[in-house]
């Protein structure tokens, strides 16, 4: 990367104003980055354990992701995400899985939009 390394971050890069960033992980392990403008460095291992996202005692983690059979009791039952061999363990979109031919690479952060109530 040219001019500098000010703008990396295992999620975020860089920020400008004051955004909320909540329930956002990033794998500090598969990135090969310690610190973000914004969101949680998770491990490998945290971030393929549905409980990093659906555990309210997570670090980092505000509101539960809406999980299929709900892990850890989410309080949603919309069934977003799901988390499994598919993607490498990782979570994904119900409504858009991932092939299971492997064909994806390791998709290292994660970004959950809040939908308003």
């Amino acid at each position: 990367m040219t001019g500098g390394a000010s703008r990396v971050g295992g999620l975020i890069g860089r920020v400008q104003g004051t955004p909320t960033i909540v329930d956002c992980f990033w794998d500090t392990q598969t990135s090969g980055q310690a610190t973000s403008a914004g969101g949680t460095g998770k491990t490998t291992a945290e971030m393929t354990d549905d409980a990093t996202f659906t555990d309210e005692d997570t670090v980092g983690l505000d509101t539960p992701w809406d999980f299929v059979d709900n892990p850890h009791d989410d309080a949603a039952n919309e069934d977003l995400w799901s988390i499994g061999s598919l993607n490498n363990g990782y979570p994904y979109l119900t409504d858009n899985p991932v092939p299971s031919t492997g064909v994806l690479g390791v998709i290292a952060a994660f970004l959950l939009l809040k939908r308003s109530r």
